[in-house]
C-alpha cells in the first residue's frame, strides 16, 4: 500500500504542469547612486477605491555606473502607504 502512496505522489511531481501568462519581454535593471537635484510637490491623485496618492516630480543625477553623469527627470508616485512609499527631498543621495 506504501508503495502505492508514494508511485502515486512521484506521478504528480513528475507531470508537468501548464502555466498560462502572458509573455512579457525581459527589461533590464539597473540600482545606482544619484543625487537628488530638484523636488517638485505635485498635486494630489485619486487612485483604486477612493484613496489618494500624491505625486514628486524629481531631477537627479547620477553617480555611478553606466549613466554616470546624466540627469533624469522621473516622476515619485507616493501611496500614503508608509511600508511602499519613499518620499524624496533635495540633496539626499
Amino acid at each position: 500500500m506504501n508503495d502505492k502512496i508514494w508511485v502515486i505522489l512521484l506521478l504528480v511531481l513528475l507531470i508537468p504542469l501548464k502555466v498560462y501568462s502572458d509573455y512579457m519581454e525581459p527589461t533590464e535593471i539597473h540600482m545606482e547612486r544619484a543625487i537628488v537635484l530638484e523636488v517638485e510637490e505635485g498635486e494630489n491623485i485619486e487612485e483604486i477605491e477612493g484613496l489618494l496618492g500624491q505625486v514628486q516630480y524629481v531631477k537627479l543625477q547620477i553617480l555611478s555606473g553606466k549613466f554616470k553623469g546624466q540627469i533624469f527627470e522621473v516622476e515619485n508616485n507616493l501611496s500614503n502607504n508608509m511600508a511602499y512609499d519613499i518620499v524624496v527631498k533635495k540633496g539626499i543621495g
